[in-house]
């Protein structure tokens, strides 16, 4: 049983971990886009470039 509460524990702080390191990724590119380029990217910018 104790494995098991630890294997647990290690799964949900590991998973917490990833996704902090992808939502700070996906931070530092939109403040870097926006220091860059001055404003925020559209949804749609491909499609309006063409």
């Amino acid at each position: 049983m104790n494995e098991n509460w630890w294997f647990l524990v290690e799964l949900v702080l590991s998973l917490g971990l990833i996704l902090s390191g992808v939502a700070l990724t996906v931070t530092l590119a939109r403040r870097w886009y926006m220091k860059r380029n001055g404003h925020e990217r559209s949804e749609r910018y491909a499609n309006d470039t063409h």
